[in-house]
């Protein structure tokens, strides 16, 4: 009954306001960071800009209006000189790693109700097949232009902060804040989008795939309202399933003065999905969950970006309701390394990061960026120095310096066992074609 009830507060108040008005791949998305596409204004979308893409006119084996294909391709090559407490100066251990990329897409519109769209990703290297992962397959209709629905694999993206963003319910993991558009996998889901005045009503059914692969999805359900308010926006969201923590997101931003942009978002849940980790009484580590408690996040963000756009800049402070005191890294990594969270082990952190354009020639970038986390006293500094030429081509000299005790979140969870490392990266990227 009590979850009933708190269902029933998750998803109407969205809809009472419109009538009163650690894992690898988190690993790798923090460390490959693309100093090129840091702290850019664009909004991601969640269909292609079809002013940015080449149109391809088979209107003849439609019966509408227009027929798009495109994409992007993208590669490079990194080494990676890192130095813990036994190595000298002249002497690091050295890696290297590389990557190609392609995606490609198809934009139809057989007539003005009806769009279908599909995008896919092939990567190398691969493990033992075709890395492919289809990332949207979906088709836009309406009713009477006020009514609109989307059905399929869509991205459903609620983020706001530069690097966290704890009002994304369905995808908490950090963003590298040099990669704003960077992509990802779409959800099967069917959204209802109703538009009033300025103001947006949504409503999406999700289905969510589970870890386990001896158990079927979970059906969820996410409401979201944004109201347009003077300059600022204010939204609010829901996310409920029948194995999900229900949770409601609150999110303000808008413009400041002058430059600075403001963002703000709020989250309370009734549970985690986590697995936590504690000492029993023999000194063993023991998983517990947290089903029976309200938790609550805060993320707030101000940002800065000059009209020339040469000077840009933000700060993030986050609190996750959900941390630690004191955490046994080291004992954890051990036992149940899946306990081991980015960004989720401390009770506060900071991040802060600042880019100069063009600084004393075109096309050269300085990108300076600080993460910390408060609790446990550590953190690593990242700056980066990037160029472009010939439009498509990039070189890339960047650090890490980290700090902080042996058993904590940074120590650990940045290129564990070193303290310093420096990488230096060529990559090639055609952009949208």
């Amino acid at each position: 009954m009590k979850k009933i009830f708190l269902f029933a507060i998750v998803m109407l108040s969205p809809l009472s306001a419109v009538y009163s008005q650690t894992s690898d791949e988190d690993r790798d998305a923090l460390l490959n960071m693309d100093a090129e596409e840091f702290l850019s204004e664009e909004e991601k979308t969640e269909t292609i800009d079809e002013a940015e893409v080449q149109k391809t006119d088979y209107s003849s084996f439609f019966e509408g209006e227009y027929v798009q294909i495109g994409g992007k391709i993208s590669g490079g090559f990194t080494a990676f000189a890192e130095w813990g407490d036994s190595q000298e100066f002249i002497d690091p251990v050295w890696n290297r790693s590389a990557e190609l990329q392609t995606i490609l897409y198809l934009n139809a519109q057989p007539n003005k109700d009806f769009r279908v769209i599909t995008k896919g990703r092939m990567a190398y290297p691969y493990q033992e097949s075709v890395d492919f992962t289809l990332l949207e397959a979906f088709c836009d209709l309406d009713w009477r232009d006020g009514i609109f629905f989307r059905l399929g694999k869509q991205p459903i993206s609620w983020r706001t902060g530069m690097v966290l963003s704890p009002g994304d319910l369905l995808d908490f993991r950090p963003g590298p804040p040099f990669d704003e558009n960077q992509e990802k996998e779409g959800f099967l889901s069917i959204k209802t989008q109703i538009p009033f005045g300025l103001n947006n009503l949504s409503l999406i059914g999700i289905y969510k795939e589970t870890e386990s692969v001896n158990a079927n999805g979970q059906i969820l359900f996410a409401p979201k309202l944004d109201v347009v308010l003077g300059r600022y926006e204010l939204s609010m969201a829901g996310l409920y399933g029948e194995s999900q923590p229900p949770a409601t997101a609150f999110f303000l931003n808008g413009k400041l003065f002058g430059d600075f942009e403001f963002m703000g978002e709020a989250v309370f849940s009734y549970g985690s999905e986590r697995d936590f980790v504690k000492e029993n009484g023999m000194g063993e580590l023991e998983t517990y969950t947290r089903d029976n408690e309200f938790l609550w996040k805060i993320m707030l963000e101000l940002s800065y970006k000059s009209k020339s756009g040469k000077y840009e800049s933000f700060f993030q402070y986050y609190y996750n309701g959900e941390g630690y005191d004191v955490f046994p890294y080291a004992k954890t990594a051990a036992v149940f390394p899946q306990a081991i969270q980015p960004f989720q082990m401390g009770y506060n952190y900071l991040i802060a990061g600042s880019r100069v354009n063009d600084f004393i020639v075109d096309e050269f970038n300085v990108t300076l960026v600080w993460m910390t986390n408060l609790t446990d006293a550590s953190g690593v500094l990242r700056p980066i120095l990037n160029y472009r030429f010939l439009e498509k081509i990039y070189f890339q000299l960047g650090a890490y310096f980290k700090y902080g005790d042996e058993d904590t979140e940074f120590k650990t969870f940045y290129f564990p066992g070193r303290n310093i490392v420096v990488d230096l990266g060529f990559s090639i990227k055609t952009g949208d074609f």
